[in-house]
């Protein structure tokens, strides 16, 4: 027969509830220095975030990047299903409120974790690939996700938000890595994003019902609202060229008088700069006699993604006050060149006044523009 002695069980079980005690102390003293300086915490953490990031991401068809970005959605996706899991346990009255809004607390943060990484995230890829005269919009609705995401911490309880927002962080993913995928971009891969953007999330309200009846039958009509509001928005801005031509991202373009290439290197010769002409719309261009006017791009494509560019040349005519465009050439790239695919096009017949070429792709979706002014 084993013998107990009570002594040392009792000894256990206070030095048990002390360190137990001890744990909820420093809890709660982290919770109140969180909350007395989360604004400033928030802040520095969005600065920090927008520093690092574009310095850690290397290319968005590398697979090390796009895994982040899987594991930043599977958190998201984890800590709203743990949150409207709990919630309805204490509905029901299975967990004591008191214990579950210090989940609600961690789970919360997490999701605002994740959320931020993703949304800093696209914000660095988005804006390499875009025209900022043609996609500030949509590039604004992405820093105003991201600087939301700081701010308005405490409505990630509301389940609208939850999946609105993460249905965005799905559709914005998959319009950049199902034509790395598929190796081709245009209106109808951009349709199949949404599509399967609207089935992943669709399948996840489906789990999530089944979890938590209660919450949904009281945000069906308002979430199903902010869905499809959300999905037209994001086709709208896509029909009007106002989404980059995301995963191709225009690296270096410009105006020069002669272009040749030496040694797998190319030998630009353009106008002479300052400080100055790096904030002018226009670029001077002199023009001597009747030279040829080359324009140069680089255009980064994913590896295996090789397509076809044009070199809209264009020109302002003052009387009709609108873009007339001269001529179209055709170029083809190759994708995997970390610098991007460098190639050119070269007119003659270019006269005095407001130029511009515009680099698209065959879909007429701007990756880049070039503006000059010939005098």
């Amino acid at each position: 027969m084993v013998q107990r002695d009570d002594r040392k069980v009792s000894y256990g079980i206070i030095v048990h509830n002390m360190i137990r005690e001890k744990c909820k102390q420093m809890t709660k003293s982290f919770l109140m220095l969180f909350e007395k300086y989360s604004r400033f915490l928030s802040s520095l953490g969005l600065i920090a975030g927008l520093i690092i990031t574009p310095l850690t991401l290397t290319r968005i068809d590398n697979i090390t990047d796009n895994l982040w970005i899987i594991i930043q959605l599977f958190l998201a996706i984890l800590g709203i299903t743990l949150l409207n899991y709990l919630n309805n346990k204490v509905k029901t009255g299975k967990i004591n409120k008191v214990y579950d809004n210090d989940i609600n607390f961690w789970l919360t943060l997490i999701i605002q974790f994740a959320f931020g990484n993703l949304f800093s995230t696209y914000i660095v890829f988005y804006f390499r690939s875009s025209t900022i005269f043609l996609s500030w919009p949509f590039i604004l609705i992405i820093a105003f996700l991201l600087i939301g995401n700081e701010i308005w911490v405490r409505r990630y309880s509301r389940l609208t938000l939850q999946i609105t927002t993460l249905f965005l962080s799905i559709y914005m993913f998959f319009i950049f890595s199902l034509p790395i995928i598929l190796n081709k971009i245009g209106d109808d891969v951009f349709i199949y994003s949404g599509l399967l953007s609207l089935l992943f999330i669709i399948v996840f309200i489906f789990v999530l019902r089944i979890i938590t009846r209660e919450s949904f039958t009281t945000n069906k009509i308002p979430m199903i609202s902010s869905l499809i509001g959300s999905f037209i928005i994001m086709n709208g801005m896509y029909f009007l060229n106002i989404i980059p031509p995301i995963p191709l991202s225009l690296k270096d373009a410009g105006v020069y008088h002669s272009i040749y290439k030496e040694n797998e290197n190319y030998i630009l010769n353009g106008e002479e700069k300052s400080w100055k002409d790096y904030f002018k719309i226009y670029e001077v261009y002199n023009r001597v006699g009747n030279e040829p006017v080359y324009v140069f791009s680089s255009i980064f494509s994913p590896t295996k993604f090789n397509t076809e560019i044009i070199h809209e040349w264009q020109y302002y005519n003052e009387n009709e006050r609108k873009w007339v465009t001269s001529g179209r050439i055709n170029l083809s790239i190759i994708g995997g060149r970390d610098g991007g695919f460098r190639t050119y096009s070269m007119k003659t017949n270019v006269f005095s006044g407001l130029w511009r070429v515009n680099i698209l792709t065959l879909k007429n979706k701007v990756v880049g523009r070039v503006n000059f002014e010939v005098r």
